[in-house]
Parts: structure tokens; C-alpha cells; sequence
């Protein structure tokens, strides 16, 4: 497999959704995936760059793009051949259009903001969030920040961005189980969105998942192991109650089952929808063994 190292995947260990209504989110870079800018005459390569440019032409012409991009280097290098060539694999909540957006602001900003301007970081999530409306129509940004910056961040509900060093503990681990269903994340966004319309889903669900955000990434940096599973646990059981849909179906049963007596837990990971779910486990042995007939990725947190 090759490695791409220059803008990396990322995984959304706490947040998802929820961070789009109040809640602090957590998320990570996952060097195993990533992209980095390449040539070639087979343009079909370049996919939707072109739509995309001409996304940022529009808000540019209508003077409300956030990011001093230099669009017409970016149409010259097009018509160059230039493209992403990137291992991230798409619709799988790994952020493939995070890294895509970075490496965009990365070459063609002509202003950009530096990795070091930590004072800045607000500002410069909402211009990367601007840039990534076009593939999902709602955009936190976490995936081309952490993408852009190459580091562990938490994103705070008041808007304010930290780069975070990571707790140690060498018996948790986190994996990504493989539903092998490819999903639109944009079509579950508005889902999500569209279902917090309701005051009953605001107060039942949404209230409760900031809440459990919240304490279990507090937990996680804390090193509070205890409390950290207890929190997992109660995400788990309301996503998997309350949000079923969000997961295919056949998956339901096994995260049910993880529930009850076994000693991982599943979550959403990303959107949602398929893709990849994220799992949670102080013995990664016996969590293999149990997941044996399905596909499983570690991802290193130590």
C-alpha cells in the first residue's frame, strides 16, 4: 500500500454530528490514509476538481469567499492535469474531501494562515469549513483542520480550536470495524440536521449526546478510565436505539450484542451511514477473536 503523508486522513474519535450543535468534538490524524497533489494526462483522474473551482469562482465573484485563493493558478494547474491522488477511500467517514480542501488552501492560498497560529485557529476553521459546504452542504471543518494541521485536536462548542496531546494507556484501543457500504456523508448530515427539527429528538437524543460528548472526551484526556467506558457505553446505546438508521442493518446485531457482555463498544463514526465504525476496547486480543469474520483496522492512539 502506498503511504501519502502529506495530507492525512482523519478519524472522528468524539462528535460526530454533535458537534454542529454545541458539543466539543475530538478528532485525530490517521496516517494509514492520505493525499497528496499529483499530474496526469488522464484528466477523469481530476474527478469533480473542476465543479469544485468553479464553487470557489462563485463565492468569489459574489465576494463572500473567506479564503484568498488563487483560483486562476488553480484552473491553470487543471488544465495541467494536476489532481489528488489520495488512498483515503471515499464514503467512509475518513475525511477524503477534508484532505482535499486542505491540500487546496495549502497550495493556492495566498495569504494562508500559518500551522503555527494557534491564535487564528477559529478563524481559519470557518474559512476551511466554507470550502468543504460543497461535498457535504454543512461543514464543521474538523476534518480539513486536522488534515491541514496534522495533529490531534479538540474542537470546543464555543468555536475555539486546540491542538491536544493524546492519554497513554496501552490496553485501549480504538479499530475501525468495515461495513463495506459506501456513504454520502452529506446525505446524512441533513439527515441528522433535519431530525433535529423536532423538539422531541432536540431533548431525547441531541441534548443527551452533547452531554455524553462532552464528559467522555473529558474522561478520555483525563485519563479517566473508568468513567471514559461508562460514557462510551451510554453513547453507544443511545446512537444505536435512537439512530439505528444511521447504522446498516446488518450490523445492528452485533452492536447490540456489544452491549451486553462483551468488552468493546460501537459508535458512529464520521456521518454515519456505512463506511467504517469505530470501536472502542480495553482487550484488543479477545475483540479480534469476537470480530474475527469481519474486517478490522487498528488505529494507533499510543
Amino acid at each position: 500500500m502506498t503511504v501519502y503523508t502529506k495530507y492525512s486522513s482523519k478519524i472522528l474519535l468524539f462528535g460526530e454530528h454533535t458537534v454542529n450543535r454545541g458539543s466539543n468534538a475530538l478528532a485525530i490524524p490517521y496516517p494509514t490514509f492520505g493525499g497528496e497533489w499529483a499530474y496526469s494526462l488522464d484528466f477523469s483522474q481530476q474527478q469533480n476538481l473542476s465543479a469544485f473551482a468553479t464553487y470557489l469562482e462563485n463565492l468569489q465573484q459574489e465576494g463572500i469567499l473567506q479564503a484568498e485563493l488563487d483560483l486562476t493558478a488553480f484552473r491553470a494547474e487543471l488544465a495541467k492535469g494536476l489532481y489528488f491522488n489520495a488512498n483515503i477511500p471515499m464514503g467512509y467517514g475518513l475525511g477524503s474531501s477534508g484532505a482535499l480542501c486542505a491540500a487546496v488552501y495549502d497550495r493556492f492560498c495566498k495569504n494562508k494562515m500559518e500551522r503555527t497560529e494557534s491564535e487564528r485557529y477559529a478563524e481559519l476553521r470557518s474559512a476551511l469549513a466554507q470550502l468543504e459546504c460543497f461535498f457535504h452542504g454543512a461543514s464543521s471543518a474538523t476534518d480539513v483542520l486536522v488534515a491541514y494541521l496534522n495533529q490531534p485536536l479538540i474542537i470546543r462548542g464555543n468555536g475555539l480550536v486546540e491542538t491536544v496531546t493524546l492519554p497513554k494507556n496501552p490496553t485501549l484501543t480504538f479499530f475501525l470495524l468495515d461495513t463495506e457500504t459506501v456513504r454520502s456523508a452529506g446525505t446524512w448530515v441533513k439527515y441528522f440536521l433535519q431530525r433535529c427539527e423536532k423538539a422531541d429528538f432536540k431533548t431525547d437524543v441531541v441534548t443527551k449526546l452533547v452531554w455524553y460528548n462532552n464528559e467522555v472526551i473529558a474522561n478520555f484526556l483525563n485519563a479517566q478510565w473508568d468513567t471514559f467506558f461508562e460514557n462510551i457505553t451510554d453513547i453507544s446505546h443511545l446512537q444505536i436505539n435512537q439512530l439505528a438508521e444511521m447504522t446498516p442493518p446488518a450490523f445492528h446485531q452485533i452492536w447490540q450484542e456489544s452491549l451486553k457482555e462483551k468488552n468493546y463498544r460501537l459508535k458512529l463514526c464520521g456521518a454515519g451511514g456505512g463506511g467504517f465504525i469505530l470501536g472502542i476496547t480495553f482487550d484488543w486480543q479477545q475483540t479480534q477473536l469476537e470480530l474475527s469474520t469481519y474486517k478490522l483496522l487498528k488505529v494507533n492512539t499510543n
